[in-house]
């Protein structure tokens, strides 16, 4: 269950091979979505933040983590299926810059 509040607007894309995940301690969550402006904004945890922010961001949460969860850091990215994936990359860059090798994206399951 997610402990910070959503404040970007997602949509997020359907997909067929949709997993839960069950490790929620060394988790993440990245959120690319509009604001009530209409704008591109990025949410880390429960904080809007630029993407020159993202790492410091991440490298923060990691740091309060156990040794053992350090290493089991998982990052959830959830984008809105409208975001450009430009942005995307360039947050992907940041979180591979402070050792954040482990990214699963978030989707909804298709209807069949």
């Amino acid at each position: 269950m997610r402990n910070e509040t959503v404040k970007v607007k997602l949509q997020v894309p359907q997909g067929t091979e949709v997993t839960k995940s069950s490790n929620k301690f060394s988790t993440i969550n990245i959120y690319i979505g509009r604001n009530s402006y209409g704008d591109t904004q990025i949410q880390v945890n429960d904080r809007l933040c630029s993407l020159d922010q993202v790492g410091a961001l991440v490298q923060n949460f990691q740091s309060n983590l156990a040794d053992e969860a350090q290493e089991n850091l998982i990052v959830n990215l959830r984008a809105d299926k409208g975001t450009n994936m430009g942005l995307v990359n360039d947050v992907k860059k940041e979180l591979r810059n402070v050792g954040a090798l482990t990214i699963r994206y978030s989707a909804t399951e298709k209807q069949k």
